[in-house]
């Protein structure tokens, strides 16, 4: 939706390269959170997802539920043989090395990823104050 940021400003990207030789799709998306798909087509006709995704901390269930509900649309997908997400989740009280968190909201995220395979990759904050 080109539409989606004017208003609050902010923004996601994702960059392909020309010279690499797939074709980018963007995933059409109806989601009122901050995330944008795209399929990379393979040689063999499969597709790899990338998604990027900002989450504002302050968001709670809705948020929750419009990010669970692309991560499982992609999921449900035949073509797609893998999925990577990047982004800022803004999920500070998660210790990623064990998996766990004390807020509720930050652990039905953590059920999400673990649900559709997802791991994290980076277990120390990128950010500090």
């Amino acid at each position: 939706n080109s539409n989606k940021f004017k208003l609050n400003g902010g923004g996601i990207l994702i960059a392909v390269s020309n010279s690499l030789d797939m074709k980018p799709q963007v995933l059409k998306c109806n989601s009122k959170a901050e995330i944008l798909s795209i399929t990379l087509k393979l040689k063999n006709n499969k597709k790899i997802c990338i998604t990027t995704c900002y989450r504002v901390g302050t968001l709670g269930k809705s948020n929750l539920s419009e990010i669970s509900n692309h991560i499982q649309a992609i999921s449900l997908s035949k073509n797609i043989i893998n999925h990577t997400l990047i982004g800022d989740m803004n999920l500070d009280s998660v210790d990623w090395t064990e998996n766990v968190s004390s807020i509720s909201l930050h652990r039905d995220f953590l059920n999400v990823f673990d649900n559709h395979n997802l791991s994290q990759l980076i277990n120390s904050p990128t950010h500090y104050r």
